[in-house]
């Protein structure tokens, strides 16, 4: 299988002086195309953090990050947030909705952003509802959404654009058991459809679910499984 995903030696400090805290320090790691990886540890482990930085959303002080043959540690802000666009769906533990926006508008973003043609957009978004099955809720405001029901929301946002990757923080951490296991099998779903997944969790459960569980400790990686 091809590595879709390649961290080389990486490092992000936060604070300065006294407040300084080195949240990774020297990671290095490769997912590969199609897998569905877990990355697990305590409050503070720096898991979240090493989600951000493979998934361009933050910059690490060093290190090299490759996804999908490009070096993303050497692109601009403009070029990372178009390569960000095309390649990666993000998902949540906050949902990041628009409660006055229908689940339409809300799933519509990326594809707006992306300058997509209102007719493939209803096309897009139809499709995305089905595989969450909520197509009903389309004309439905996010604000009156169950829990669970906006995380699916969510998800079917990350995957309007039909990104290769997606990453998910801490997705289930808002719901309760019978919620998080529909999300889950969401996500096991996606992944069997060749999605690649990396989950950040700190439910041990929920990791089980997945292919691979790296352990992060103390901003470096002490652990990796195959389940």
């Amino acid at each position: 299988m091809k590595t879709i995903i390649k961290a080389e030696n990486i490092c992000k400090t936060f604070g300065s002086g006294e407040a300084e805290c080195k949240a990774l320090d020297g990671v290095s790691l490769e997912i590969k195309e199609g897998e569905f990886v877990s990355i697990v540890g305590r409050s503070g482990s720096g898991k979240s953090t090493f989600m951000h930085l493979i998934g361009g959303l933050d910059k690490p002080d060093s290190g090299k990050i490759t996804i999908n043959d490009t070096v993303i540690t050497d692109l601009n802000s403009n070029k990372l947030a178009d390569f960000r666009c095309k390649n990666t769906g993000f998902v949540f533990q906050a949902f990041h909705l628009e409660p006055k926006y229908t689940v339409y508008d809300n799933i519509s973003v990326p594809l707006l952003i992306a300058n997509t043609p209102q007719k493939e957009i209803k096309e897009k978004v139809n499709n995305v509802l089905e595989q969450v099955g909520l197509t009903k809720k389309i004309k439905v405001k996010a604000a009156k959404l169950s829990g669970g029901e906006k995380q699916r929301i969510a998800i079917a946002r990350a995957i309007v654009n039909n990104p290769p990757i997606i990453f998910a923080d801490e997705p289930c951490g808002n719901l309760d058991s019978t919620n998080s296991d529909i999300i889950m099998s969401l996500f096991e779903k996606l992944n069997s459809m060749g999605k690649t997944i990396v989950l950040v969790t700190h439910n041990m459960s929920d990791a089980e679910r997945t292919k691979r569980i790296i352990t992060f400790k103390d901003g470096k990686k002490t652990d990796d499984k195959n389940n």
